[in-house]
């Protein structure tokens, strides 16, 4: 199998080892293509997941690309293709194979993700910048020193903001990858102590957190049109081990006073420097009851 190239995201493996597709923006260059191999009709599942179209946009009950099931196998054709092009979405090489490989289709799955792949780095890679690197977009509310350096910290914990919406002004949250071990109180506690604020926009900025989290959300305080997450954000923190990307909050705490913003930012730096995130990172395991 050829090694995926970071443009479609990266599968989050929890206690049960259930996976689900998680979100990049896509290169313009590289949408048609893989739009193609969409209109082909790529299944991905599995039946486990009611919704699973919810990661992938905060407002996937309302604008999902078409999807119908057959035994427990989610079947996405031309909608899905569409979707692609449109929004700049698609799904890992890892969700894709793991998934088709729980319903009996690996083989299936291995010979269209070779043939993507393939076109990928033989056609449309060396069109793109030095080094075959995806431009992926940033957003332009960053705070790129801080940023950067948690994007490149072993955390990993941190994804980034698509970017605004000129019309809606919606932002979405990219992909998160699990959070080591040693990392997980410590965060939970970060939160605990200081609130985050999320701006309440169209797309319900929690969706995109975690497909379940309609059932398994925090309870959140709405004040002035602001979601404010507290203890049960911090509970969510240390049983999913998932945390807002930093210059999210930023981009959504703009509209808060700037002294709430700098607090966040700082007490996430001050997690990356804390000797904490020096030990070996090991998986943690969430406790049955």
């Amino acid at each position: 199998m050829l090694k995926p190239l970071g443009i479609f995201g990266t599968p989050f493996a929890g206690d049960t080892g259930l996976l689900w597709p998680l979100t990049q923006q896509l290169h313009p260059d590289l949408r048609e293509p893989i739009a193609r191999y969409l209109e082909q009709g790529v299944l991905i599942g599995p039946s486990w997941m009611s919704a699973i179209d919810d990661p992938l946009q905060g407002r996937a009950s309302c604008r999902s690309p078409g999807n119908w099931m057959t035994d427990g196998i989610y079947h996405w054709r031309d909608s899905a293709a569409a979707f692609v092009r449109e929004y700049g979405i698609g799904l890992s090489e890892e969700v894709v194979d793991h998934c088709l490989h729980e319903q009996g289709n690996f083989a299936e799955a291995q010979g269209r993700t070779r043939e993507l792949w393939t076109e990928l780095h033989e056609t449309v890679l060396p069109t793109l910048s030095e080094g075959g690197n995806i431009g992926f977009a940033r957003s332009a509310w960053r705070e790129a020193s801080t940023i950067n350096a948690i994007n490149t910290a072993s955390l990993r914990v941190i994804g980034d903001v698509w970017g605004k919406d000129a019309d809606t002004a919606v932002m979405r949250v990219l992909a998160q990858r699990p959070l080591p071990y040693a990392v997980h109180r410590a965060v939970a506690a970060r939160f605990r102590r200081s609130p985050v604020v999320i701006e309440n926009t169209r797309d319900r900025s929690d969706d995109v957190l975690h497909p379940a989290w309609t059932r398994v959300a925090p309870r959140t305080i709405r004040t002035d049109g602001k979601y404010v997450w507290r203890e049960d954000y911090a509970h969510y923190v240390r049983l999913h081990g998932v945390a807002a990307p930093v210059d999210f909050v930023a981009d959504a705490m703009t509209y808060q006073p700037p002294e709430i913003t700098a607090a966040v930012l700082r007490q996430i730096r001050e997690l990356l420097d804390s000797g904490d995130l020096a030990r070996p990172e090991r998986r943690w395991m969430p406790v049955s009851g």
